[in-house]
Parts: structure tokens; C-alpha cells; sequence
């Protein structure tokens, strides 16, 4: 199995929240300000994501200014322009209709930024690009619109600095950041507990697991390859294996028994090292629920297992460290996934 995101679901969890909101908001008045829109939302970040998209809407309209009669470049043009978007922007008013869109689109980023920030500066990468928008220009605008997981967004805007600020490739932007991360992601359940005041929210939602499709066909040449799954009815005659009640324990995931099907299934190659195989948004992932937080014990862990010389000698370290992990946990086997990539 692998995990990702399950967007229809976000999208239809952020519907909800938003109908909440705005239910009990509009049910005394017809249009929301600007100061009540920052207290729209117990989550800050919504309400600023909602700021963010009504300045984005206001600078695509603002650069449709243009005419062959006047000059919009002169610079007491210009000044007189950002003067009156300065005044207009302190006098936000949107009704209802207008109002829903934009703050499901809040809530969606929001969500977004939380459980996978790798997908969310990616997509923000991409938009840029399809806007014509230089990378560096557009994150920085951001800024003033993000306080969850900046890290991310700060080490964009510094890698852009440095090296060349008009590249607009997402993810080679984004690969030139992951490695070089010293800080956490933020606390992601004070978030969740947060939105589940308003609907109730599980992770188990939010991620879903799909099957990861099959090799189709062979090369010429070479032997067929042979999966697990094609000894199940094997298996499924023993009763020992058919009866067991209990759930997998860290043992069982590392067994041998589990080792073929981990590797079948997972179709890239096999990686030099942890910390060049885990990507952004499963360091993320593994800091946050399997070390607690803790970038300096995921660090150290990912170099001492580097520094192991096979997966017998990974799985004892693992077995011994860590006998507190949630054997059942996405996270755990996903983890799991990426220790086979490094040593078979």
C-alpha cells in the first residue's frame, strides 16, 4: 500500500467548515469586512489565507489598468495607483456569494499547509509559474500571509536569493531546500483539534491508502518476477497464518515474510541513503508523529542507520530504539518502505 493525499476528501471537509462559518456569520448581516474576517476563524491561518486571495484578486484587477491614452508607468501615476489600492485595500466588504468560494479555498490551503507541505509549496510553485510570476517574488509576497510551517517558505526564499531567483521549476526548487531543513514541522494537532471544534477531523481521512498498481509485462530476457501475492492461496491454507487475531507488531513488519512485498510494491530504485530517499513531505511526516518533534533525533537516526551495513542489522536497531512506534500506524510502514529501498 502507499499513502497520499486524499484531496476529494479535503475538499469536502473544508465545504463543511466553511458552510459552519458562514452560516453563523451571515445570519445577522449581508457582507463581511475586512477586521472581521481576521476573526473569522479560530485557525489564523484561514482568515489569512482569505486575505490572501482577495489581495491576489485585487492585484490581477489592478494590472488591468491600461489604456492607449494615458501613461500608467509614470511615477506619479504609479504612486497615485498604490495610494488608492492602500486606501481600497482597508475597505474590504464581501457579501455572501462571493465571499463562500474564497474561504473554502482557505480552508483547503490551510489543511494543506498542515499535513503536506510539500504539495502545498509545490502547487504554489506551479501557479506562480502558469501566472508568469517569478518564484521569489511571489513567495515573498507570501510571507506576510503564512505563520504555519514557514520554515519551509523561509528556506524557498533564501535558496532563491542565493541562486538564481527566475528558476521556475517546482520541484527542482523545492529539492534544493529538503536537505538542508534544521527545523520541525509545526505541532499538527493542535491544528486538528482546532478544526474538530468546527467538524470533526481524522488523519485517517485526510490520508488514504491505494494499491500500488503492477508491474505490467516483463523484459525480454529475463525471468518473470514473482510477488507474494502470487503464493496467497498458498498462505491462506495454513491455518496458523489465517487465525492470527492480533495486530502486526514491529517484528512482523521487518519479518522476511513481509520484506518481498514491501519491495514488489514499491516501484522506484533503490535509494544510496535515507536522507537523500526521504522526501520533504515524509520527513515532515516521520518528525512530526514517529520522533515527536524531535529534527535532532530523526537526524541522528537516519545517520546511524546510514552508517548500519544491512537491513538485519537496521531492523535490530529499530527493534530496540523504537519499541514504543505504533505498529499499525501509515507512518510506520511507510518508514518501513523507504529502510527496504536502502538495503535490498
Amino acid at each position: 500500500m502507499d499513502n497520499k493525499l486524499n484531496e476529494q476528501q479535503i475538499s469536502d471537509y473544508s465545504s463543511q467548515v466553511a458552510q459552519k462559518l458562514i452560516d453563523s456569520f451571515f445570519a445577522n448581516k449581508e457582507k463581511i469586512s475586512g477586521e472581521e474576517i481576521l476573526n473569522l476563524c479560530a485557525i489564523k491561518q484561514v482568515n489569512l489565507f482569505v486575505l490572501k486571495r482577495l489581495f491576489q484578486k485585487w492585484n490581477r484587477e489592478a494590472s488591468k489598468l491600461e489604456s492607449p491614452y494615458f501613461d500608467y508607468d509614470d511615477p506619479e501615476v504609479v504612486a497615485a495607483i498604490d495610494n488608492f489600492q492602500n486606501t481600497v485595500s482597508r475597505h474590504i466588504l464581501v457579501d455572501k456569494a462571493a465571499f463562500e468560494p474564497i474561504l473554502v479555498r482557505a480552508i483547503s490551503d490551510t489543511l494543506m499547509l498542515i499535513c503536506s507541505p510539500y504539495h502545498f509549496y509545490l502547487n504554489e510553485l506551479n501557479s506562480l509559474n502558469e501566472q508568469s510570476i517569478l518564484p521569489f517574488d511571489g513567495l515573498s509576497e507570501s510571507k506576510k500571509f503564512t505563520k504555519i510551517n514557514r520554515a519551509i517558505l523561509d528556506a524557498l526564499i533564501g535558496s532563491l536569493e542565493q541562486s538564481n531567483s527566475e528558476q521556475t521549476d517546482a520541484t527542482a526548487i523545492l529539492d534544493n531546500v529538503i536537505g538542508n531543513l534544521t527545523s520541525g514541522p509545526d505541532e499538527m494537532d493542535e491544528y486538528i483539534s482546532a478544526f474538530s471544534n468546527y467538524v470533526m477531523l481524522d488523519l485517517n481521512d485526510i490520508y488514504m491508502e491505494v494499491e500500488t498498481p503492477p508491474i505490467k509485462g516483463e523484459p525480454l530476457g529475463e525471468d518473470p518476477v514473482v510477488s507474494q501475492s502470487d503464493f496467497s492461496s498458498v498462505e491462506e491454507e495454513n491455518p496458523t497464518e489465517l487465525d492470527k487475531p492480533e495486530p502486526p507488531v514491529l517484528n512482523d513488519l521487518l519479518a522476511p515474510e513481509n520484506q518481498m512485498s514491501i519491495a514488489d510494491m514499491h516501484e522506484q530504485q533503490k535509494i544510496e541513503s535515507l536522507s537523500k530517499g526521504i522526501t520533504l513531505n515524509q520527513r515532515f511526516m516521520f518528525v512530526n508523529v514517529l520522533f515527536d518533534g524531535d529534527v535532532a533525533k530523526f537526524n541522528n537516526t537516519v545517520v546511524e542507520i546510514d552508517g548500519l551495513v544491512d537491513l538485519d542489522e537496521a531492523k535490530h536497531y529499530l527493534n530496540t530504539r523504537f519499541v514504543n512506534w505504533n505498529e499499525a500506524a501509515h507512518e510506520v510502514e511507510e518508514f518501513m518502505k523507504v529502510l527496504e529501498r536502502r538495503f535490498y
